[in-house]
């Protein structure tokens, strides 16, 4: 998913399912930073403390990062393609699943986290994952075959603007260009680009293994929004996270299916979601979404005195978040699916 979903979109369901404003927001940066934040350094504070970081991402053009197996498995994997455990081989087990039952657990783990002051940064890193599920499902976070797609299977199955065909388009020549230039073609979603990110696609394509796959990412990306809009029900239950009661999924259906729908690019999407907001999607409520924060927040940390200052900012409480989520999947929920990846 891109950042309509992943920042706006996660704020808007967050304030429609009770949490106050202050926690929304942390929340739906820490899920988009996920998507952002590709630093790898060691942060020395002058009062001897040290804020070691690795990344929760790559961005494409990163060959060496992209193609390194270990970041593959520190990073693809438990952030971007939580592995759903099926399938008899290794590589197989390592594919996603929407909504897998893996996803539940992590999701219910990080929501009774002890250490409450990075509960919002660690519910938004797994909204994220979560969320992914319902766009990376039948793909894995590592070089494998069994991501190869057919050359020349990538095909809509609906109708759509002639311009924004043409812009897809485009974008979809470019992306593969970019990932045969860099030798990624094996890696994640790479063979169908960025369509399965698209909330309005309805496409079909066809692995190199000759399964054929068809997607409708509005039925999916909306059964994401419902999930998403349940998680955040159940943090808002928790003592200190919510401002007010929240309203129901079936208050806010409709002007979500309309915001899915729309076709356009993503600054044009997240708009959408802003203006929904805004005018009254959810009843009794209507507020601006908040301009996205995660470069303030990306090593912030470098300007602390301490490490008393340090641990209250919130790009610290991102980086622990991360820590413990990459940690949980790694070592406690992917060994028990006779999954070891690090």
């Amino acid at each position: 998913m891109q950042k309509d979903m992943h920042y706006e979109g996660m704020y808007a369901l967050a304030r429609a399912a009770g949490l106050a404003p202050e926690i929304a927001l942390r929340v739906a940066t820490s899920s988009q930073l996920v998507d952002d934040f590709a630093s790898q350094f060691d942060e020395q504070l002058p009062d001897g403390g040290h804020l070691t970081v690795f990344p929760t991402c790559h961005h494409t053009e990163n060959v060496l990062g992209n193609l390194a197996a270990e970041h593959q498995r520190l990073i693809w994997v438990p952030f971007h393609f939580l592995p759903g455990g099926a399938g008899n081989d290794h590589e197989s087990r390592l594919v996603c699943e929407m909504d897998s039952a893996a996803s539940r657990d992590m999701l219910e783990h990080h929501l009774a986290y002890p250490a409450v002051d990075i509960l919002p940064e660690l519910v938004g890193v797994a909204a994220h994952v979560y969320a992914d599920t319902f766009a990376h499902y039948g793909f894995s976070g590592i070089s494998s075959e069994l991501n190869h797609v057919e050359a020349g299977s990538l095909n809509l199955t609906m109708d759509i603007d002639a311009d924004e065909y043409r812009r897809i388009e485009e974008k979809k020549e470019n992306f593969f260009a970019t990932v045969a230039e860099l030798g990624s073609r094996g890696l994640g979603h790479a063979g169908v680009a960025t369509w399965p990110d698209r909330p309005y696609l309805q496409w079909q394509f066809t692995y190199e293994d000759g399964r054929v796959a068809s997607r409708d990412n509005p039925t999916t990306f909306l059964a994401a929004c419902r999930a998403l809009h349940r998680v955040f029900s159940k943090l808002a239950s928790l003592q200190g996270m919510a401002s007010g009661p929240g309203v129901s999924f079936a208050d806010i259906e409709v002007d979500v299916v309309s915001v899915l729908a729309h076709q356009g690019p993503m600054e044009d999407r997240a708009a959408r979601w802003k203006d929904a907001l805004a005018s009254g999607m959810v009843p009794l409520l209507r507020e601006e979404i908040p301009d996205y924060e995660g470069a303030e927040w990306d090593n912030a940390c470098s300007s602390a005195h301490g490490c008393a200052e340090a641990v209250t900012m919130p790009f610290c409480r991102f980086v622990r978040a991360a820590e413990v989520h990459r940690t949980y999947v790694l070592r406690s929920l992917l060994p028990p699916m006779n999954i070891l990846v690090a």
